[in-house]
């Protein structure tokens, strides 16, 4: 089956704190893999689809490394041979230059 993506995805585990819908209360999760057109985080229950997030991807001492803006794009379980059984696909809608360059740095670096 071709790729769909128009962005090479790389495999990772980063913490990240989510607001949903404009909300002020953030949750933690983990995002499992990551390009510079979206992310894959995984969660324990669906998250319905169409909704905008807020995101801040948080480094080892839990500072915000990549913040954002996006859209959840699907939600639901994915193959019974993944290590997680939930999550949702976030597109993103809104990042400043400075999250993009991180993350074409972090492209770069995974794909040599």
């Amino acid at each position: 089956m071709p790729e769909r993506r128009e962005f090479k995805r790389i495999r990772c585990y980063i913490p990240a704190l989510i607001s949903f819908d404009d909300s002020e209360t953030y949750q933690e999760y983990l995002i499992m893999d990551i390009s510079k057109g979206g992310m894959f985080i995984v969660s324990n229950e669906l998250v319905e689809t169409g909704k905008y997030i807020h995101f801040k991807l948080l480094n080892q001492n839990k500072v915000s490394i990549i913040s954002g803006y996006g859209k959840i794009v699907w939600s639901n379980t994915i193959d019974d041979n993944e290590e997680f059984k939930m999550g949702f696909g976030v597109f993103f809608t809104e990042l400043d230059e400075i999250d993009k360059e991180i993350l074409i740095q972090l492209s770069e670096i995974v794909n040599k």
